[in-house]
């Protein structure tokens, strides 16, 4: 179809800021939608265009891509499989977990972001100190492999204080005579708050392993995710039960919603005095943390996972090169969950 305004042989041409530029008749025909409205689709020449959050992006199309296995290029490649495996392991949270974040791709983009940059210091720090195995904090997956190394990610942020739990769930203990209501009074519990515990758990399903000298510290083993979400029941403020030794949780919580360790029994006996938390309670738990939410305000804290301890937690730093050479040649209202929704 002719442009308007163009004689039969003309190249179009349109004004723009005082000059004239060439439009290629290639537009017409590889791209889709309205580029001067922001609604192009497909691409230019080497221009590629798309959509992101409502607002039109490009990018150069390299054609002959190189593909150069550098120990550098290895290591961000590692580090970036590791944390986006994390992410879609635990993505039912983590995609509505950082404050002021929309759900969804700039949640992700916040956890990718904040948790690549935290996997790749850690792990240039336990190189550069030369730390034993037994030391090294950072853990990454393998190639291809669909499991979680488990870390200390940054699973949520914002501006709402957690002092109430530890990452296991770890409540103060009552004190002498205390009430409910006293004792939701003294630790900030409110209403409409809810406390989600979310954590990985390693299985016994070995994936990976550098080689046989290595022993857990060189392999990589299957895993899943799990969240309970407790909320604080409406009478706490007026509750003038004395809490005992014997009172358990759920005299300030209910069980709100569950997902992923369909083997947990007895969540809400456990007790507030109790050395057995809510995250040991979890069969072949590697790592957790607990996030304070709430629906009305769409607060969140400021969340990092801990690793339990003696947890065969994925390849450690040392390893991770080896691994990666080895393997590359083998890559409420709301429906949100922490809202008190349930988004499946």
């Amino acid at each position: 179809m002719m442009h308007p305004g163009t004689r039969a042989g003309e190249t179009p041409t349109a004004k723009g800021s005082g000059h004239e530029f060439l439009i290629s008749k290639t537009l017409f025909i590889m791209a889709t939608g309205n580029l001067f409205q922001g609604m192009a689709r497909g691409a230019v020449g080497d221009v590629v265009f798309s959509r992101l959050n409502g607002k039109q992006v490009s990018r150069v199309r390299n054609r002959q891509p190189a593909n150069p296995q550098t120990n550098a290029q290895l290591y961000q490649r590692a580090i970036m499989a590791t944390v986006m495996q994390a992410y879609s392991f635990g993505k039912k949270i983590f995609d509505h977990s950082f404050e002021g974040k929309k759900k969804g791709s700039e949640c992700q983009n916040e956890f990718l972001s904040l948790n690549s940059l935290k996997l790749r210091s850690v792990i240039s720090s336990d190189l550069a100190n030369n730390r034993a195995l037994a030391d090294q904090v950072g853990h990454v997956i393998t190639p291809k492999q669909k499991t979680v190394a488990p870390f200390s990610y940054i699973v949520s942020d914002g501006s709402y204080d957690n002092n109430l739990t530890d990452e296991l769930g770890i409540m103060p203990a009552a004190g002498e005579g205390q009430t409910i209501a006293q004792y939701c009074a003294a630790n900030d519990i409110i209403p409409g708050d809810y406390y989600t515990l979310v954590a990985f758990a390693v299985t016994d399903e070995e994936l990976f392993k550098v080689n046989a000298s290595t022993g857990d510290y060189g392999t990589l083993y299957g895993a899943k995710f799990g969240f309970i979400r407790l909320k604080v029941k409406d009478t706490v403020t007026t509750d003038t039960e004395v809490l005992t030794a014997n009172s358990t949780k759920n005299k300030i919580f209910t069980v709100d919603l569950m997902a992923g360790f369909d083997s947990i029994t007895g969540l809400g006996g456990v007790k507030l005095t109790d050395a057995l938390t809510i995250g040991y309670e979890l069969d072949g738990l590697a790592a957790s943390a607990v996030i304070r939410s709430r629906f009305d305000s769409g607060v969140r804290s400021h969340t990092e996972m801990v690793v339990k301890e003696d947890v065969a937690a994925g390849i450690v730093s040392q390893y991770a090169l080896d691994a990666w050479k080895q393997g590359t040649a083998q890559v409420g209202d709301s429906d949100l969950i922490l809202e008190g929704g349930e988004s499946f």
